[in-house]
């Protein structure tokens, strides 16, 4: 009788221990699946503006169509890299998946004036501030959605000599100057491997 119950228990654990092992492999397998059907990885977009209100295209020569990288990153951070604008710094922001195969961004870049300065330090001198909406293909390979921008003067002022630091305000809350806005649709493509 204590031989069989001793025999038991390794039987028992082996068994507990293959059902553990098995959950494992089917919980990893469904989260690289997961990543896949996700926003996850790297886009090539473009962009063209729209009426905010009537969503008809205006663009013109003076405002080609704009084109973009845009990395989403696991759990939710997201880079974009202007290709149409040499005067705009690289975007930072965040992303997260609103229901199925949608999604909402924000991020936030600045911007220096024609002369890529700004009175004379080369600091940037707007900022701007992008939320959007993107669905995801059912491939998901394909991305379109609509973009709302608003370019913000900004509320810092900047010494023209070099004196204390109290005495420029670093440091200090300044309230930013919304002076425009505007919207844009998008179609992105993911990058991959081509497969040959």
């Amino acid at each position: 009788m204590q031989t069989k119950r001793l025999t038991r228990i390794p039987g028992m654990a082996l068994i507990a221990m293959l059902m553990l092992l098995v959950v494992l492999v089917l919980v990893s397998g469904q989260d690289a699946r997961a990543e896949e059907n996700t926003i996850v990885g790297t886009w090539f977009l473009e962009e063209v503006g729209v009426d905010c209100t009537t969503g008809v295209v205006t663009q013109t020569d003076d405002f080609p169509i704009f084109k973009d990288l845009r990395t989403f990153i696991p759990r939710g951070t997201l880079i974009q890299t202007n290709g149409t604008f040499s005067f705009r710094s690289p975007a930072h922001g965040i992303w997260q998946r609103t229901t199925g195969q949608h999604y909402i961004t924000k991020y936030t870049s600045f911007a220096f004036d024609a002369d890529k300065n700004s009175a004379g330090f080369g600091t940037p001198n707007l900022r701007r501030e992008v939320e959007e909406h993107f669905e995801l293909s059912k491939d998901s390979n394909i991305l379109t959605g609509t973009i709302s921008i608003k370019f913000f003067q900004s509320g810092l002022e900047f010494c023209s000599d070099r004196v204390q630091e109290q005495d420029c305000g670093i440091g200090q809350k300044r309230e930013d100057k919304l002076i425009n806005t505007g919207c844009a649709i998008a179609k992105g493509v993911r990058l991959s491997f081509s497969e040959e």
